[in-house]
C-alpha cells in the first residue's frame, strides 16, 4: 500500500464533510493538484471539496471534477505568489458551505423564517467572537494575532486570527524566490 494510498484510505475513514485542495502559485507546477483532485474524486465519500489553487489547472481541475460526483467549488488561489496569501476566498466558501449544510442538518431554515433577525451556527459566532477580540473596534483595540479551540461535544474547532506575518523581530523568512 502506498503513501498516497494510506492517504485516500484515511479521508475514507475520516468521511469528512469538507476538504480543502489546495495546491501550487499560480502559474506554477499543475501537475499535482490535478492528481490529488484525481485521488480525492475516486474516494467513494459524499465529501465537498473546495479547490483554492493554482488557477492555471483551473481548466483540468473542472473537468476532474465534473466527470466525477462530487459536490465541488473552485475559487481563488489561497497562495497565488510565493509569500502571499489571499485566504479571503476560499475562507468564504468554507464559511457559505458550512452555513448551508447546517442550516439544512439542523432544521434551521424554518427558524430564520420566524425572525427578521439573521440566525448563525455556532462555529461562525464563535469565529466572529474571535476576530472581534483580536481585531477590536473603532472604540477598543483588540489583543493581535489569536489562536483559539473551542472543544465540543462532536467536533474541536480552532480559530486563528493573523496575518501571517513574523512576530518576531528579527525573523527571516526562507523559501523559494
Amino acid at each position: 500500500v502506498t503513501n498516497r494510498q494510506q492517504e485516500q484510505d484515511e479521508i475514507y475513514r475520516i468521511d469528512p464533510d469538507l476538504v480543502l485542495l489546495c495546491g501550487g502559485t499560480d502559474g506554477g507546477n499543475k501537475e499535482v493538484i490535478v492528481a490529488n483532485a484525481r485521488r480525492l474524486c475516486a474516494i467513494d465519500r459524499n465529501f465537498s471539496v473546495i479547490v483554492a489553487g493554482n488557477k492555471s489547472a483551473s481548466y483540468e481541475l473542472e473537468e476532474v471534477f465534473a466527470a466525477s460526483n462530487k459536490n465541488y467549488v473552485i475559487t481563488d488561489n489561497v497562495m497565488p505568489e510565493f509569500n502571499r496569501l489571499n485566504i479571503a476566498p476560499a475562507k468564504e466558501k468554507i464559511k457559505e458551505l458550512f452555513i448551508s449544510r447546517i442550516i439544512e442538518a439542523k432544521g434551521l431554515s424554518r427558524v430564520q423564517e420566524m425572525t427578521s433577525h439573521r440566525i448563525i451556527p455556532t462555529p461562525l459566532a464563535v469565529m466572529n467572537g474571535c476576530e472581534l477580540f483580536s481585531k477590536g473596534t473603532r472604540k477598543e483595540a483588540g489583543v493581535g494575532d489569536l489562536l483559539a479551540i473551542d472543544i465540543g461535544g462532536a467536533t474541536t474547532d480552532v480559530y486563528s486570527m493573523t496575518d501571517g506575518k513574523p512576530t518576531i523581530d528579527g525573523a527571516v523568512t526562507k523559501g523559494l524566490p
